[in-house]
């Protein structure tokens, strides 16, 4: 296995921060829960034979009762034995609160 697909195993999935959260017991320390998801296979005219990975993460924070959501679009790489990410624009027609991967087109 590639050290790019080690790298995104470990990073892809649902976390969050619930046990950190209750033990801190502070209102102003935010809950966060992330959703990492591979999105390749919506990425229009993508070579067969690329090699690097997009990734939709969807992080949303409550602070204090408030919701807001942060999502972010990611290219990861392999080159010269590491590994490089790309931070990407988030395609048109999307915002912060549009932007998942349900949500994304293929």
């Amino acid at each position: 296995m590639s050290k790019l697909n080690e790298f995104i195993q470990l990073l892809q999935g649902r976390f969050d921060n619930k046990e950190q959260f209750e033990s801190l017991n502070d209102e102003d320390f935010p809950y966060a829960k992330h959703v990492n998801t591979i999105c390749n296979n919506k990425i229009v005219n993508l070579p067969n034979d690329f090699k690097g990975v997009f990734m939709v993460q969807e992080s949303y924070y409550i602070t204090k009762g408030r919701k807001n959501a942060q999502p972010h679009f990611f290219l990861f790489t392999e080159e010269d034995n590491q590994i490089k990410l790309t931070s990407c624009d988030t395609p048109d027609g999307y915002d912060k609160n549009t932007f998942t991967y349900a949500n994304l087109k293929d």
